[in-house]
């Protein structure tokens, strides 16, 4: 055990460190993580404005043959 002032602040400075270096380590991995589930979500939400741009130009010629049907009429 530590005996003097000294030896005390070194070892909480050693505590501290030590935790500080686990709690980086940590935070580096869940920006690893999360980063990977961000750029999944960003490719779900790529796929799903190309798929509703679809299905507005569908709708949009669905309409204008309808609006070109009524005028004939």
């Amino acid at each position: 055990m530590p005996s003097s002032s000294a030896d005390w602040r070194e070892l909480v400075a050693v505590i501290l460190i030590s935790v500080t270096t686990i709690l980086t380590a940590w935070t580096a991995f869940q920006a690893s993580k999360w980063g990977g589930a961000m750029s999944t979500s960003f490719s779900q939400a790529s796929a799903a404005r190309i798929d509703a741009a679809r299905l507005e130009s569908d709708a949009n010629q669905q309409a204008s043959v309808q609006i070109t049907l009524f005028t004939q009429w």
